[in-house]
């Protein structure tokens, strides 16, 4: 993992006034950390459910996809 830190800016002119420890507080909070992760990663903590549901919705947009082409072939022969 290649992990790099991203500061937002924020505006210096505010006029408060804060100890060392708030400011340190409130960079940390700040700052992100940019994490560079697989597409695969993005599925570590599905559980069998997760899975389940996912195969479903892909068998489903398969049949949505198989039955688009079945409707422009159809609709198609309607018009000539």
């Amino acid at each position: 993992m290649i992990e790099s830190t991203t500061t937002i800016p924020t505006e210096e002119s505010s006029g408060i006034k804060l100890d060392p420890t708030e400011e340190q507080i409130l960079k940390d909070q700040i700052s992100v950390i940019e994490r560079k992760e697989s597409y695969i990663t993005l599925y570590r903590f599905a559980t069998k459910l997760d899975w389940v549901i996912m195969f479903i919705g892909l068998v489903f947009s398969a049949a949505a996809g198989a039955a688009m082409l079945f409707h422009i072939r159809k609709y198609g022969r309607l018009e000539d």
